[in-house]
């Protein structure tokens, strides 16, 4: 499977051990790279000057003694708590830039044309949705055809696009309808800890449709990737499960923590590190944390070519776009939790962690990903396949304060037969290394 859209951002192997991310990010060094797919061939779809990146990201500028903007970067944060640690919020600012631009207008003709939209803030989620001049919402002019990791099976006509960090999106958008005339690109979604009851600055750009229609040819297609196929539990490969739980512990920041299931809960909970959840046929699982940090030594070992689940649960009222490196994988399910039962101060759960019922997964989220949203009291189910590479990879949320701040793991890609000779590794974990 050919990659369509990517995300560079700087190395994880380099930067991220230096908590340098998200200024590294917000100063520039980012970008996105333009791969097309074999069976795009046969789609004819808008290319040239007619298919352009669209890179969204936001920032503050700072002022002189005036009040007046001086164009220069200011990376200004919330502090929540300064005991035990220092803890803020991730950055946002007030400001959108659409390929570094603040508040652009796009001269386009009434044709088909094709956008490759990447949010690449460090921490906003955005909720893109076409106006047009009387302030509406353009419904269907939003066609989406691709995700992350390739095109959809069939095109989606959508009223409105989420993108929460480093998410990608392949666009389609007619202009034949608005011959002299113009369309907003809104965001629409207020961040839940951001002051005020409305999204700061909310018209991100504007595109001006020339006059006079232009026939380019195109017909959407009813189906865009013929060899696509849905994957579900039940037609997965042989395959690992892992677990991961996402935290807020009292007077900290997030944590990603690494779990292995265990037979029996220590006599006393709630108990640090240990998780117990109860699954949708009633059994309940419990769960010891085996690593919290980036800096704790690696505990998955994944087989080359080796299928997995992951089961991504947050305990926490935070939203987060877990990324897996290396890989794209489906997202095969979402489920509500009550997460009452967590204790944020000791670390554990007082009394399991119930199901409350499975939820929507839009249909621009069942594709091929490598970003994922894993809402507060949500349960997420991810499945891919570890190919490509042998070596030393990282996942990790990326709200890029969050992964300066430790929410970053390293795995380690294995050929079978080498992962069979190394006796300190069990089912795909390294035991000796509890946190």
């Amino acid at each position: 499977m050919d990659r369509f859209c990517r995300w560079a951002d700087p190395p994880a192997a380099e930067f991220d051990a230096m908590v340098v991310t998200s200024l590294n990010v917000m100063t520039g060094l980012a970008g996105m790279y333009l791969i097309w797919e074999a069976e795009e061939d046969h789609l004819l779809l808008p290319h040239g000057e007619h298919e352009v990146p669209l890179i969204i990201c936001d920032r503050n500028l700072d002022n002189d003694a005036g009040g007046n903007l001086t164009g220069q970067l200011l990376h200004k944060v919330a502090i929540l708590a300064t005991d035990p640690e220092k803890v803020t919020l991730p950055f946002t600012g007030p400001f959108t830039l659409i390929n570094g631009v603040i508040w652009p207008h796009f001269d386009v003709d009434a044709r088909w044309y094709r956008f490759r939209v990447l949010n690449a803030s460090n921490s906003r989620f955005y909720t893109l949705q076409p106006h047009d001049e009387n302030g509406a919402v353009v419904s269907g002019a939003l066609h989406q055809i691709g995700s992350d990791g390739g095109l959809l099976p069939a095109p989606l006509a959508l009223d409105q696009i989420t993108l929460a960090p480093a998410e990608r999106a392949d666009v389609l958008i007619d202009f034949q309808a608005f011959q002299n005339r113009s369309l907003t690109l809104v965001n629409t979604l207020n961040p839940p800890l951001e002051p005020g009851t409305g999204t700061p600055n909310p018209d991100l750009m504007q595109f001006r449709v020339r006059a006079g229609a232009v026939h380019d040819g195109f017909t959407l297609p009813a189906t865009l990737s013929p060899s696509f196929v849905r994957l579900t539990h039940e037609t997965l490969p042989e395959h690992m499960h892992r677990w991961l739980v996402l935290t807020l512990l009292a007077g900290k920041h997030p944590e990603m923590w690494e779990m292995v299931e265990i037979d029996q809960p220590p006599p006393t909970l709630p108990a640090d590190g240990i998780v117990q959840v109860t699954l949708g046929d009633g059994t309940v699982k419990t769960l010891r944390r085996v690593s919290r940090d980036f800096k704790d030594a690696v505990n998955f070992y994944v087989d080359y070519n080796g299928w997995e689940q992951w089961s991504i649960l947050n305990a926490s009222p935070v939203a987060h776009p877990i990324h897996i490196h290396l890989i794209q994988f489906q997202a095969l399910s979402r489920d509500g939790y009550d997460v009452t039962g967590f204790d944020n101060t000791v670390g554990g759960t007082t009394t399991p962690l119930v199901p409350k019922g499975p939820l929507p997964m839009d249909p621009n989220e069942q594709g091929w990903k490598d970003v994922i949203r894993v809402g507060g009291g949500q349960l997420v189910r991810v499945a891919g396949q570890f190919a490509g590479a042998n070596g030393r990879y990282v996942f990790h949320c990326h709200i890029l304060e969050h992964e300066d701040e430790g929410m970053m793991r390293t795995f380690v890609v294995m050929p079978e037969q080498v992962m069979k000779l190394d006796r300190h590794i069990v089912d795909g974990h390294h035991p000796l290394h509890p946190a």
